[in-house]
């Protein structure tokens, strides 16, 4: 009579691993070893590379013949793992609410299609992570915008250069509270609407994570909004595309202010390493089953 083959066992497999000729036993319990340590050093991969409360000394800047006297430019953030990773202008930028809005007592304002950005050089791969504040310094007018997300290029000039949508990347809100998807300064896909009452002058919570290698953004969430935020693919990516991290916007035509607070940025641990425990459980796996099959 034929032997019948003895089931899996999750138990044998355990004494298995300890039975196991010493070849075997050193090449799975390597992987599964290799595994648990990358794990360990993978929780404490994760690194803020930009935070700023914009807690400047407080004042309130004007334009000037479409010159900002007083732009973030220069500024150094709170935390910062760049070298030399201060804020550089791309639209006239200002800082710091002025009583007469409504507005967080530290934070970055952007008037008239204003933004500030940062080179993010070596941190421009795998997944980025963004969470800021968000608001509008009064009610928004048509047209209004804010930004925090990405920029392909960083302009340097001393007065108002291309607009700031020009080479943004990443999320907007609208003066809705709608979510709009931008890549290389065109719109991908279309805007998701606010799932709750949004309130313009609050300033909400806005995350979500980006993709550097392929443009996909996941993770979002908007506080107290209920929406199902599934953003398409891009169609046309690159890397460049989030070579620098840019905040800012406008308060639309007879509106105020779009302000960013409470700014960090940080990289997402890939779960890659899971593979190395897998690959030893599996290497241990297979012996068990070619003795088992040996045995029958």
């Amino acid at each position: 009579m034929k032997k019948l083959k003895t089931p899996f066992c999750y138990t044998s497999f355990l004494k298995h691993c300890l039975r196991a000729n010493k070849t075997q036993k050193l090449a799975g319990m390597a992987a599964v070893g290799a595994g648990i340590a990358a794990l360990g050093q993978q929780s404490q991969a994760q690194v803020v590379v930009i935070e700023d409360h914009f807690s400047y000394a407080a004042q309130y800047h004007s334009l000037n013949l479409g010159e900002c006297t007083g732009k973030t430019t220069g500024q150094a953030p709170d935390t910062t793992n760049l070298p030399g990773g201060n804020w550089q202008h791309i639209n006239g930028a200002f800082y710091n609410a002025n009583a007469t809005y409504n507005t967080p007592t530290n934070d970055a304002e952007f008037f008239n299609d204003a933004a500030s950005g940062i080179n993010l050089g070596s941190y421009d791969t795998g997944s980025l992570q963004l969470s800021a504040g968000v608001c509008f310094g009064s009610a928004p007018g048509s047209g209004a915008i804010l930004e925090l997300g990405y920029s392909s290029q960083l302009n340097t000039a001393s007065n108002y250069g291309p607009g700031s949508l020009t080479y943004y990347t990443g999320l907007a809100v609208l003066s809705d509270g709608s979510l709009q998807d931008y890549v290389n300064g065109s719109v991908n896909g279309s805007a998701i609407a606010y799932a709750g009452t949004f309130n313009a002058l609050t300033p909400l919570a806005l995350t979500y994570a980006i993709d550097t290698t392929t443009g996909s953004i996941s993770s979002v969430s908007f506080a107290g909004s209920t929406a199902n935020y599934s953003f398409q693919d891009p169609g046309a990516w690159s890397s460049a595309d989030t070579a620098n991290t840019q905040i800012g916007g406008f308060g639309g035509i007879g509106g105020g202010s779009a302000n960013v607070s409470s700014y960090v940025l940080s990289t997402v641990p890939e779960p890659s390493t899971y593979g190395l425990l897998a690959s030893g459980v599996l290497a241990l796996g297979a012996a068990y089953r070619r003795r088992q099959g040996a045995r029958g």
